[in-house]
């Protein structure tokens, strides 16, 4: 096939996007951003994003999603946050304590409910590449998938990503790329020329969304062309704008009583309350001066609280409050981000807002005002709410099928990242009383010596700048017993292990998670070939078998190959545990 269509998915907390592009051996694609998502409402008929909901009937079929969704129906918001393994904000975020329960109700699973979800986005995209490159585009282009996921996402919650996905009839061969890096590919090109950044200057690219924030940094490599590496590892929570919201609809609660709020408020009155806040206050509030209004329906007079008529003025000191207990949150992840770049020897030079909530005048304000003294720039970006799917489709187009450059060079933007986590294996070494734990101890009948097991042997440590495509290797053995008569073949196991600390431990530890398992298997008369030795203890025979365990990194994912007498022995596809 001479052309492809790169399709990228920005899969939100509170809102979604896709947006894709035909990828072809002429410069400068076209990236298309879907925004006239279905909306009965007719309210939204432009938006670059779709709400991530879906209701279910009572026996459990999908009913609605996005904005056909109803005030007053049993509506499951926030079920991203459920593909995270025991994440503590199960609980303590209410939109997600209901999605639990209502899944409970419905009988459905988190991906369950995910592939409903993205099945219906998936849908709606080839219909959309349908409308604008025609009925047979299925058998004139080949289809990239690029989906999105949180920076701070662990080995499962991307696992549990790609099961959904894919249950959603999206193309087995997807890729993950992290949020911030996607919003970095969409709006660096530009911001670098712009702002007159140099070689050498990093910067904070700060992807503020409806529910995470998620952080990166990146220093300049090259600027023609625009080549970075990542300068510092990145950070991020859940402080986005919907906890705005939430705050919000809290201080309303107050002001007119739990009981009033309650009982004469309908569901659709708070949900127009709702919607007036958040596509209207929210997106315009610059700190200072003018008037904000929203109805409330149902309320009654207060002048003391500003009430008349069913509307509320509200007081910009009010709403500073409102707004200041979260952009706090954002701007702290910013100064750790900033710390973080300077302990890795680089000075900040600006810090980029992107995303729903980047795109945010008083949040921008606040950051600025945080960051004056130090003379670092704020900036924000056009289109910020859509840079993430965009960003996921330029990073298709940059890494997928790369069209051939000058030897040597690389027509990809991001060179390098930093790795976020120590990787490494469990082995056993020889006993040393002055190293090791006497719980790791015991007898190696095949040697008759004394080891030490759970030792830990890190091919990557946290920190450690990964090239794009560098490949890390480790040689282990494995000892056997394999006779003449030995037929079939022998199955090997190797847990792969992960640790966040800074410094990772020398054993084993509380601190070291199971990441994922790597199955391979080889030949006994392969095996037998092997020099054999005899045990002095027990007097059988043994073979000490040596193979080659590589890792490689991208942006989102782990792949793994064993090789064993220098040819490849097997390509490991990691299978997750969920315990890690």
């Amino acid at each position: 096939m001479l052309s492809q269509i790169v399709v990228g998915v920005d899969f939100g907390t509170t809102y979604s996007g896709v947006s894709w592009a035909v990828r072809t051996k002429a410069a400068g694609q076209k990236v298309r951003v879907i925004n006239d998502w279905p909306d009965p409402h007719a309210l939204n008929s432009t938006s670059e994003k779709v709400p991530t909901t879906t209701s279910y009937t009572n026996d459990g079929k999908l009913a609605r999603w996005g904005y056909a969704n109803s005030p007053g129906e049993f509506t499951l918001k926030w079920f991203k946050i459920l593909l995270e393994p025991d994440n503590k904000y199960k609980n303590a975020v209410e939109e997600v304590y209901t999605s639990k329960k209502l899944l409970k109700a419905i009988k459905r699973s988190p991906e369950d409910l995910v592939a409903d979800y993205l099945r219906l986005i998936w849908k709606y995209t080839k219909d959309d590449i349908c409308r604008h490159q025609g009925h047979d585009w299925k058998e004139i282009y080949g289809l990239k998938v690029v989906l999105t996921v949180p920076a701070i996402w662990s080995a499962v919650a991307k696992e549990r990503t790609l099961r959904a996905a894919r249950a959603a009839g999206l193309p087995n061969d997807i890729t993950l790329v992290t949020e911030p890096e996607a919003a970095a590919l969409a709006v660096l090109k530009d911001k670098a020329a712009e702002e007159g950044l140099h070689v050498g200057d990093s910067f904070v690219v700060c992807d503020a969304g409806g529910g995470t924030v998620d952080l990166i940094s990146y220093r300049i490599k090259t600027l023609c062309p625009l080549q970075i590496e990542e300068s510092a590892i990145g950070n991020g929570d859940l402080c986005g704008s919907v906890f705005v919201d939430r705050a919000f609809e809290r201080y309303i609660a107050t002001i007119v009583g739990p009981e009033v709020y309650r009982t004469r408020f309908s569901e659709k009155a708070k949900a127009n309350m709702m919607r007036e806040f958040e596509y209207g206050v929210k997106r315009v509030f610059t700190g200072d001066g003018g008037l904000y209004t929203v109805d409330l329906k149902g309320a009654g007079d207060d002048p003391k609280n500003g009430i008349d008529d069913d509307t509320i003025t509200l007081k910009v000191s009010m709403l500073r409050t409102i707004f200041d207990h979260i952009c706090n949150q954002v701007e702290t992840l910013v100064e750790r981000q900033i710390d973080s770049v300077h302990e890795y020897g680089s000075e900040v030079k600006a810090v980029l807002l992107v995303g729903g909530f980047g795109s945010s005048k008083y949040l921008y304000n606040h950051i600025s005002a945080a960051q004056r003294a130090s003379g670092i720039r704020v900036l924000q970006s056009t289109n910020a709410w859509s840079a993430i799917c965009r960003g996921a489709t330029e990073w298709g187009l940059e890494n997928v099928g790369s069209v051939v450059v000058h030897p040597g060079r690389t027509n990809k933007t991001i060179v390098s990242r930093l790795s976020r986590y120590s990787y490494g294996v469990a082995l056993s070494c020889l006993w040393d009383s002055s190293i090791h734990d006497e719980r790791d101890r015991y007898f190696d009948e095949a040697e008759g010596v004394h080891r030490a097991r759970n030792q830990m042997r890190w091919l990557l440590r946290r920190g450690q700048q990964i090239t794009d495509g560098e490949e890390l290797t480790l040689s282990l053995y494995e000892t056997v017993q394999v006779g003449f008569w030995s037929s079939g073949q022998l199955n090997f196991t190797r847990c792969l292990y992960i640790c966040g600390e800074d410094v990772p431990p020398r054993r084993r530890d509380s601190t070291v998670s199971k990441f994922c398992s790597v199955a391979y298997s080889i030949p006994c008369p392969e095996l037998y070939m092997e020099k054999s030795y005899r045990s002095k203890v027990n007097r059988k025979r043994y073979r000490d078998v040596t193979f080659k365990l590589v890792m490689k990194l991208g942006g989102a994912k782990v792949d793994f190959k064993v090789y064993y007498n220098d040819r490849l022995a097997a390509y490991c596809e990691a299978t997750y545990l969920e315990d890690a």
